[in-house]
């Protein structure tokens, strides 16, 4: 008999409540844990250089993976300015753990954005 994992019984034994963040009037909920296309996607966005700035496209585009499209969307609809946009991403980073601090996460290419 071949060994295996059964990985689906581990993602269902990790499963913990979704974070969640109230804007615009409106409950808005994502994973528990970072999702790892977003975390590869700010690895390859850093690769040569962790301290520079996300342009306004890189910030869209992983507030996308986090949120997802349709959400950022109605964000813009609604007139989200850049600043807001950056403190839920920092702030959406600390939730998933990561040993930076808020402040260290804003110094650490996360923040400030750039425009084009």
């Amino acid at each position: 008999m071949r060994k295996y994992k059964d990985f689906d019984a581990l993602i269902k034994q990790k499963q913990q409540e979704p974070i969640s963040i109230k804007l615009y009037g409106k409950l808005y909920q994502i994973p528990a844990a970072f999702p790892a296309n977003a975390a590869l996607t700010i690895t390859r966005m850093t690769k040569e250089d962790a301290n520079q700035e996300l342009q306004m496209d890189q910030l869209e585009l992983i507030l996308n993976l986090i949120y997802g499209k349709d959400v950022i969307a109605e964000w813009m609809s609604r007139g989200i300015t850049v600043d807001i946009l950056t403190d839920i991403l920092t702030w959406t980073v600390a939730q998933y753990g990561a040993e930076d601090t808020e402040d260290d996460i804003v110094k650490n290419s996360l923040a400030p954005v750039v425009k084009d």
